[in-house]
C-alpha cells in the first residue's frame, strides 16, 4: 500500500493508479548537510526513476564576503540517488616572486579580519531539483522542457566570445518557438571528477539565448574561468555530459506553486574601490542587490530557488551562487552573486567584481501535496460509476472544468438543474473522474471534546467525539485528527490553525449557520476532510431557505466523503469527492484550490462606502470595483456579472433610482441595476438618486462568481444644501489641482424641483452671507494650511478656518479664490449657522486633490541640480554608459504659467531649464504611509547627438517614495552614449485619472564605460601572422585591432561615440612594451619600432576604431662606438605587448580598457591599456656557416645554422623552419692563390627553408676536375651590399645575375666589418686523394681535416 504525505508529513495515504503518468516525473527538495568539501552528500529521491534523471544543485554564499569561491558539482546519478560535492575554486595564493598574496582558511578557522584572506565556507542548506528529460506542461500555464547533450567546448578566462564565433566555440541546442522569454539552467552531470584540481575545474554557462525568427537556440559551453594559464584561446577538450532546463510560466498547478524564467544580475563593475575591497564588497554589493521574482506573491512561505547564468558578459567566466532571500509585503525577492575564482598574479589585480548576468531561474512551493491533489481535481467529482449526484432548487457549482463539467459518470443518477452551473446545467464527465482512493486503516481513540459556550483550541489527538453547539468557537491547532463523530450546531465556529486534517469514521455534521474555517485570510486547502469508510458522511445542514441568505452555512474545506456529501443552503468554498452529492436550497460550491485552476478570487469595493448630506435633487456618484485579489488590483479583461440594489429605509422602494447618465431621468429609473462585463476593466459608476429624504444603504453582488457580496451606506439625503463648484481644475478630473497654484470656486444654494430628481438653485439665497469655514488635510501637514479669498469686496487670502463673508447673486458666490502649498487632500466644509439645527442644514463638504506640478529628475547625491552636466558636444560627463545613475525625483509646486503649457494638463516645460527645477524647494507631502502612488520613469527620448539613436538599452527604476534615507530615490541608465531625456511621472495619484504629466529632463553626458578590443592580433613573421611565434629583429612583423566603446552590462557598442566632438573622442595611441620588465620598470620600447607606432588616432566609426599594420620592425641596437652597422644587445624580448591607451589628455571622459590590462611605464608617467592578443617575440638572430675542407675536386657540405642570442650566448634556434635559403646567391673572395682567374668554385645548393634552425643543403662546388688547390671565402648574400674587404685581402666578387636572399635580420658583425651576410671559407686539395703522399697545409690555410 502507498504512503502519502500531506503538507505536515503526517498523513498517510495509499492510492492505487491504473494510469502512468506519461511526462517526466520531478521533484524538488532542500538538503541539510553539514557540509560536502570533505566527504559525499547523498540526494536519495523520493520518487522512483526507471532510469538515471537529470540532478541540477544550487551554491550557497554567506554575504560577509569572505566566502572563498567555491561551487556544487553533481559527482554521480543513480536511478535512486545523487551524489554531490563542494570544491574550492582552484586560486593563486603567491605571486612570481613566490610572495603570498592570499589566503583561505579552512572550515573553521578565522581571518581575524586580515586582508587578503577568506573563508572556506560549507553549503550546509542545499536547494536541488530531478526531474526525467522531456516536457512537463503546468496546464498551460507554463512548461520545462528538459534534456541532456555531450560538450567538449572549452571556455578560456579572460577571453572574450563575441556572437560571430559562437557557433565554433559552443555546444548548440535548439528548442521550442512555444518558449517566449524562458530561463535556461545548466548542470554538470559528473561521473566521479574531482573538480577542485586545476585541470578538472570547469562550470558549465550559456554565453547566449538567442530567440528569433530563425528558431529558439541557446550555446553551451564549459567555462574553465582564469584557472588555466596554458591556453590562450577557446579550445576544445573531452566531453562532458551537462543538463539543461528550459523553463517558463507561473500560476499554481496541481498544488504546486511555480515561478519560471529570465531574469539579470546587477553589475558590481565600479570602480571605486581598492585593495581587498575588490575581493570582498563585489560580493556584498551583489547580495544586497535583491531581484524581486515575478508572480512571487502567491508563495506563502520562501520558495525553492535555483537559478544558473545564461549569458556571459563577464569574459572573466564564473558562475551563480544563491545569497539571500527576503519577503517585503507578499512578494519574495532574492539575490545571487556571480563569483569567480582569485588566480591573477599580483596581489593589486584581484578581484570578484562582475558584469550584470543573465540568469534563468525556478522558484517552487507544494502547497498542496500531489497525493491530496489527486483526490480533488475540481469543485465536485467521484470514483464510482455507481455514484449519484442531485443538484436541485437554487444550488450552483462554480468554476467548474470549461465552466460546466464535473467528474462524474453518464450513466449514473444525475440530477443537474437548468443553471447548476451558473450559466448551464452541469455536464457529467468521466474522463475528470479520479482513481478509487483508498485510505489507511482509522486510528481509533476515547477523547471526548464537549463545547457548549465560550472558546476553546485542541491540539491533535484520536477522538471518539468532538461536539460543538450554541455560539461557542472551537480552535484546531496544526496537524491531523482522528475523530469518530464531528458535530457542530448552532451559530458555533470552527477555526483552524495552520494546515489541518480530519480523519471520519462516520460522520462530520454541521447544521444551524456555523462558521466552519471562514476566518480572514484562511484557505480550503487549510482543511481536509476524510471520511473513511464507505459509509462515512458530510452533512452541512442550514435549513430551507426563500431567498439567497447569508445567515447559512459557510464553510472552507476540501472534503472526501465515502458515501454522502449534504450540502443545503451552505457556502462551500474548496471541493468535494463522494459517492452521493446532494446540494438543495442555496447551497453552493465554490471551487477553490490550489490543486485545481478554480480562477481568480475577486472582492468588491464601494466608494464612497457612506456619506451624509446627499442632494436629494443631485444624487451621489458611486464607484464599484472588482478588485482581483492575486493582485490587489482592479480586475482586467474581465467578464461577469454585477447585481446593484439600494432597499430603501422607506416603504417606498421605488423611490430609490440609478441612472449612470451626468443627470437623473425625467421618467422612471430603476430601483436595481445589473451590468455586465466582457473582457472589460472591472469597475463602473452609477449615480444613487432618491426622492426619499431617507438614508439609503446599498448592496453589491457578482452574480458570476460565487456571488461575492459586499454592502455599503448610509447615503443620507437631504432637500436642500450648498454645494462647492470647482473651477480650474487639471487633468479633465473634477476638484483636481496642482499645489501652489491658486484655483477659484463657486458656492451654489441648491434644492429641489418640481421634477423631484433635479436641482435648482435658490435665486432667494441672496446678499451677503456669514458663512463658517473649515478644512483638514491629509496627509496632515503641520504649518501648512488651507488658504481661501472670500469673493466679498475687501476680502483677502487667509486660512480656511473661521468665518468668512461671501456674497451670493441668485443662489450663488463666484470668483472666489483658494491656495494650497502642498500636495494631498484637503476636505473643505462650509456651513450657515442660521440653519443649524433644521431638518436640512445648509452646508457643503467636498474634497479637492492637489497635486506635484512636475516631477523634477535631479542629482540624489546634490538634490538642488539636475543630471545634466554635458551632452555630446560639450560639458563634463556625468556617467559610464549601462551605469545605474541614482536621481531624486523631486517633487514641485506650481512655478507659474510661462513654466506650463495651456493645456488642461498644465504639462511643464523643462526647455533645458533642468538645474532651475532641481533647484526648487521640495513638496514635503507628496505621499507618505498613507497616501501611495507609482512613479514611472518613462517617455526616455534622444537629446544628443542629434543624428544619433537612443536604442532599446534605456532603463528605469521607479522612485520609492516610503519615509527614510530613500524617499524619492530612483534608478535610470543608458546603454548608449550622448545625453538622453527621460519623463518623469505618477500614475493615479488620489484619485483615477489624476496624475503628474512627465517632463522632459536630459540627462548626461553618459560616456562609453570602457573600451574593449573585439578583435586583435599580434602577427609574428614566423609562423606567418602567428600570434605565439616568433620574429627576428629588423624582420617585418603586423599587428591588427578593433577597438570597441562599450556599455556595462550590455553586449552592444555605444554607437554613437563617433559622434561626439572630436575634443571628446578618446585619442588612442599604441605601444609597445615589455611584458615581462619589472613592476614600475620603464617598458616603453616605441623607439625601437619602424615605422612609429600610431598616436592620436581617432577616426571613430560609430563605437569601433581599427588599425591594420603589416610593416613593423622592430630595429636591432646600433652600438654607437663602433661602424653604423654595427648591432650589439646583451637582452632578450620574448614577451613584448602591443599596446592600445590613452594618455590623461587623450579623453575627456574617464574611460578604461577593460581588455587584457597592461601598464606602459615611461620615466614620466604610467598608463593603463589593452594588450592585444598575442605577443611579439623579438630575437636577435644570425646567419652562421661553418668553415669546410675537402679534396681538390669533391665537392663539399657547408652545414647551415640560424641562430639567436638567448641572454647569454648564441644558440640554434630551433623553433626556426620558416627561413629560406639559397646557395647559389652568394659573393666570393679568393683567399690563395693570389690568382684568382683561374677559379671556378662555387657555392650553391637551396630548399624551401631550414628545419629547426639546420640545414645540410648548400655545398661548395669546386667545379673542376683537374688539380688546382685554393681557400675560398663564399658568402651567403642576404642583403644587396658587397662585404667590406679588409686591407691587404683580394677583391669580392658578388655577381649581380646571382641576386641576394632578403634576409637582412640575418646579417652579423663576423670580421669587425659591421653586420654583413654570413660566411664560410672553403678548402679545396687538403689532401690529393687516396695516394700516400700527405701535404702539410700551408700558412693561412684553415680547416683541416679531422
Amino acid at each position: 500500500m502507498k504512503k502519502i504525505k500531506y503538507l505536515f508529513g503526517l498523513l498517510l495515504i495509499a492510492l492505487s493508479f491504473s494510469l502512468q503518468a506519461a511526462e517526466p516525473q520531478f521533484e524538488f527538495g532542500e538538503l541539510n548537510v553539514s557540509g560536502c568539501f570533505n566527504q559525499d552528500c547523498e540526494i536519495t529521491f523520493k520518487k522512483t526513476y526507471a532510469k538515471k534523471p537529470l540532478v541540477f544543485v544550487m551554491s550557497t554564499i554567506e554575504r560577509n564576503g569572505r566566502d572563498a569561491p567555491s561551487n556544487l558539482f553533481v559527482t554521480h546519478v543513480t536511478t535512486t540517488s545523487a551524489t554531490i560535492r563542494q570544491h574550492l575554486a582552484p586560486f593563486r595564493s603567491k605571486d612570481n616572486k613566490g610572495n603570498t598574496i592570499l589566503q583561505v582558511k579552512d572550515i573553521g578557522h578565522s581571518c581575524n579580519n586580515r586582508s587578503f584572506c577568506l573563508e572556506k565556507k560549507a553549503n550546509k542548506k542545499i536547494n536541488y531539483f530531478v526531474i526525467e528529460e522531456g516536457e512537463v506542461n503546468f496546464g498551460g500555464k507554463g512548461r520545462i522542457k528538459a534534456g541532456k547533450v555531450s560538450v567538449n567546448k572549452y571556455l578560456m578566462g579572460g577571453v572574450k566570445l563575441p556572437w560571430a564565433d559562437v557557433d565554433y566555440y559552443t555546444k548548440e541546442v535548439s528548442f521550442s518557438d512555444e518558449f517566449t522569454n524562458p530561463g535556461i539552467l545548466v548542470s554538470i552531470q559528473g561521473n566521479g571528477e574531482n573538480y577542485s584540481q586545476r585541470n578538472n575545474w570547469i562550470t558549465p554557462v550559456v554565453p547566449y539565448v538567442d530567440i528569433g525568427w530563425r528558431g529558439n537556440y541557446f550555446y553551451l559551453g564549459l567555462d574553465r574561468s582564469e584557472v588555466d594559464y596554458n591556453w590562450p584561446d577557446h579550445y576544445d577538450g573531452p566531453a562532458k555530459d551537462v543538463a539543461y532546463i528550459i523553463a517558463e510560466g507561473a500560476g499554481v498547478y496541481k498544488g504546486l506553486q511555480f515561478t519560471m524564467g529570465a531574469g539579470a544580475t546587477p553589475n558590481t563593475l565600479d570602480n571605486d574601490l581598492n585593495g581587498f575591497q575588490k575581493v570582498t564588497v563585489p560580493v556584498i554589493r551583489q547580495c544586497d542587490k535583491f531581484i524581486e521574482i515575478p508572480g512571487s506573491s502567491g508563495f506563502t512561505e520562501q520558495p525553492m530557488i535555483l537559478a544558473s547564468k545564461s549569458s556571459r558578459k563577464g569574459h572573466n567566466g564564473g558562475w551563480l551562487r544563491y545569497c539571500q532571500a527576503k519577503k517585503t509585503g507578499n512578494d519574495y525577492s532574492v539575490s545571487f552573486v556571480n563569483d569567480e575564482d582569485l588566480n591573477e598574479r599580483k596581489q593589486n589585480t584581484l578581484e570578484r567584481k562582475h558584469a550584470s548576468e543573465n540568469i534563468g531561474f525556478m522558484a517552487f512551493q507544494r502547497k498542496v501535496s500531489e497525493e491530496v491533489c489527486d483526490i480533488f481535481t475540481g469543485p465536485a467529482q467521484t470514483w464510482s460509476y455507481g455514484a449519484e449526484a442531485e443538484v436541485k432548487e437554487h444550488s450552483k457549482i462554480y468554476n467548474a472544468m470549461s465552466g460546466y463539467q464535473l467528474g462524474f459518470p453518464r450513466n449514473g443518477d444525475m440530477k443537474f438543474n437548468y443553471d447548476s452551473c451558473v450559466n448551464r446545467a452541469c455536464e457529467p464527465t468521466p474522463s475528470l473522474m479520479i482513481p478509487s482512493p483508498s485510505l489507511e486503516s482509522f486510528r481509533y481513540g476515547n477523547k471526548e471534546v464537549k463545547l457548549s459556550t465560550g472558546s476553546k483550541t485542541i491540539s491533535p489527538d484520536r477522538y471518539k467525539e468532538i461536539k460543538v453547539e450554541g455560539s461557542s468557537n472551537l480552535t484546531l491547532n496544526a496537524g491531523e485528527y482522528w475523530v469518530q463523530e464531528f458535530k457542530l450546531e448552532g451559530s458555533s465556529k470552527l477555526i483552524v490553525n495552520g494546515q489541518v486534517t480530519v480523519h471520519i469514521l462516520k460522520e462530520f455534521k454541521v447544521s444551524g449557520s456555523g462558521f466552519i474555517n471562514n476566518e480572514q485570510g484562511s484557505k480550503p486547502d487549510n482543511l481536509i476532510i476524510l471520511g473513511h469508510n464507505s459509509d462515512s458522511e458530510v452533512k452541512m445542514d442550514a435549513g430551507s431557505a426563500s431567498q439567497d441568505n447569508r445567515q447559512g452555512i459557510v464553510a472552507k474545506a476540501l472534503i472526501l466523503a465515502g458515501d454522502e456529501v449534504l450540502l443545503k443552503n451552505t457556502v462551500l468554498y474548496g471541493a468535494v469527492t463522494t459517492r452521493e452529492l446532494k446540494m438543495e436550497s442555496f447551497a453552493k460550491i465554490i471551487g477553490d484550490s490550489d490543486c485545481f485552476d478554480s480562477g481568480p478570487t475577486y472582492r468588491l469595493e464601494i466608494s464612497p462606502d457612506k456619506k451624509d448630506k446627499v442632494l436629494a435633487c443631485d444624487g451621489e456618484e458611486i464607484t464599484f470595483s472588482v478588485i482581483d485579489e492575486t493582485t490587489n488590483k482592479v480586475a482586467q479583461n474581465f467578464t461577469g456579472t454585477l447585481a446593484i440594489s439600494a432597499p430603501s429605509t422607506t416603504p417606498n422602494n421605488a423611490d430609490v433610482c440609478w441612472f449612470d447618465s451626468a443627470s437623473a431621468p425625467i421618467g422612471t429609473c430603476p430601483s436595481s441595476v445589473t451590468h455586465t462585463f466582457t473582457n472589460a476593466t472591472g469597475s463602473v459608476k452609477y449615480k444613487l438618486s432618491s426622492k426619499d429624504l431617507a438614508s439609503i444603504n446599498i448592496q453589491a453582488k457578482l452574480t458570476s462568481h460565487g456571488d461575492v457580496t459586499k454592502t455599503a451606506g448610509a447615503y443620507t439625503f437631504v432637500p436642500f444644501a450648498l454645494a462647492i463648484e470647482n473651477k480650474d481644475f487639471v487633468d479633465n478630473v473634477a476638484f483636481g489641482q496642482i499645489a501652489g497654484r491658486e484655483f477659484s470656486w463657486d458656492i451654489v444654494a441648491k434644492a429641489k424641483s418640481g421634477n423631484s430628481r433635479r436641482c435648482d438653485v435658490m435665486e432667494g439665497y441672496t446678499g451677503d452671507r456669514k458663512l463658517t469655514v473649515s478644512h483638514n488635510r491629509l496627509p496632515n501637514t503641520a504649518g501648512v494650511k488651507l488658504k481661501i479669498k472670500a469673493n466679498k469686496s475687501g476680502s483677502t487670502l487667509r486660512d480656511a478656518s473661521g468665518d468668512f463673508d461671501f456674497t451670493f447673486v441668485k443662489g450663488k458666490a463666484t470668483g472666489n479664490k483658494g491656495i494650497y502649498s502642498e500636495a494631498g487632500t484637503v476636505t473643505l466644509n462650509i456651513k450657515d449657522k442660521q440653519y443649524q439645527g433644521q431638518p436640512s442644514e445648509m452646508s457643503a463638504t467636498e474634497s479637492l486633490y492637489f497635486r506635484p506640478f512636475a516631477l523634477a529628475l535631479c542629482d540624489w547625491n546634490d538634490k538642488n541640480h539636475s543630471l545634466f552636466k554635458g551632452d555630446a558636444s560639450s560639458g563634463v560627463g556625468l556617467a559610464k554608459s549601462g551605469d545605474r545613475i541614482h536621481f531624486y525625483a523631486k517633487p514641485l509646486a506650481w512655478m507659474g504659467s510661462g513654466y506650463a503649457s495651456n493645456n488642461a494638463f498644465k504639462t511643464p516645460i523643462v526647455n533645458k531649464n533642468e538645474d532651475y527645477y532641481c533647484g526648487q524647494t521640495a513638496l514635503t507631502q507628496f505621499v507618505d504611509d498613507t497616501v501611495q502612488t507609482d512613479l514611472n520613469v518613462g517617455v526616455y527620448s534622444l537629446d544628443t547627438p542629434s543624428d544619433g539613436l537612443l536604442g532599446d538599452n534605456v532603463f528605469g527604476v521607479d522612485a520609492k517614495f516610503k519615509a527614510g534615507s530613500e524617499y524619492g530615490k530612483g534608478i535610470v541608465g543608458w546603454g548608449d552614449v550622448g545625453s538622453f531625456k527621460v519623463g518623469l511621472g505618477s500614475d493615479d495619484y488620489l484619485k483615477k485619472g489624476f496624475a503628474v504629466p512627465p517632463a522632459s529632463f536630459r540627462i548626461g553626458r553618459i560616456y562609453p564605460a570602457y573600451f574593449e578590443l573585439t578583435s586583435s592580433a599580434v602577427k609574428n613573421a614566423h609562423p606567418a601572422n602567428s600570434l605565439t611565434g616568433f620574429t627576428y629583429m629588423n624582420q617585418g612583423w603586423g599587428y591588427d585591432f578593433t577597438l570597441t566603446a562599450k556599455a556595462n552590462g550590455y553586449t552592444e557598442p555605444t554607437t554613437n561615440y563617433s559622434k561626439f566632438a572630436d575634443p571628446l573622442k578618446a585619442k588612442v595611441n599604441v605601444a609597445l612594451v615589455d611584458g615581462d620588465a619589472a613592476l614600475k620598470a620603464n617598458n616603453d620600447w616605441r623607439s625601437r619600432v619602424t615605422p612609429m607606432m600610431p598616436a592620436g588616432l581617432i577616426n571613430w566609426n560609430k563605437a569601433t576604431i581599427s588599425k591594420s599594420v603589416s610593416d613593423a620592425k622592430f630595429t636591432r641596437l646600433i652600438d654607437p662606438k663602433k661602424s653604423s652597422a654595427t648591432v650589439t644587445d646583451d637582452r632578450v624580448f620574448p614577451n613584448m605587448k602591443v599596446v592600445v591607451y590613452s594618455k590623461s589628455g587623450d579623453h575627456t571622459d574617464p574611460i578604461v580598457y577593460s581588455s587584457s590590462p597592461q601598464n606602459l611605464v615611461t620615466d614620466s608617467e604610467t598608463f593603463v591599456g589593452s594588450a592585444l592578443a598575442g605577443r611579439l617575440d623579438a630575437r636577435y638572430g644570425r646567419m652562421a656557416l661553418d668553415d669546410v675542407g675537402t679534396a681538390f675536386d669533391k665537392t663539399v657540405t657547408v652545414p647551415m645554422r640560424v641562430e639567436y642570442w638567448d641572454g647569454q650566448k648564441f644558440i640554434v634556434n630551433a623553433d626556426d623552419s620558416y627561413t629560406p635559403f639559397d646557395g647559389g646567391k652568394y659573393c666570393k673572395q679568393m683567399i690563395w692563390p693570389v690568382d684568382s682567374a683561374h677559379s671556378k668554385s662555387v657555392l650553391q645548393g637551396s630548399g624551401t627553408h631550414v628545419t629547426t634552425g639546420k640545414t645540410l643543403d648548400i655545398q661548395a662546388n669546386p667545379k673542376r676536375t683537374d688539380y688546382y688547390r685554393e681557400q675560398v671565402r663564399f658568402w651567403h648574400k642576404l642583403v644587396t651590399t658587397t662585404p667590406n674587404k679588409k686591407p691587404g685581402e683580394q677583391a669580392i666578387a658578388c655577381p649581380p645575375r646571382l641576386g641576394y636572399t632578403n634576409l637582412s635580420w640575418l646579417t652579423y658583425n663576423w670580421r669587425d666589418q659591421g653586420d654583413e651576410s654570413p660566411s664560410t671559407v672553403v678548402t679545396f686539395g687538403v689532401y690529393r686523394g687516396n695516394d700516400r703522399i700527405i701535404y702539410r697545409g700551408e700558412k693561412g690555410m684553415t680547416a683541416l681535416p679531422n
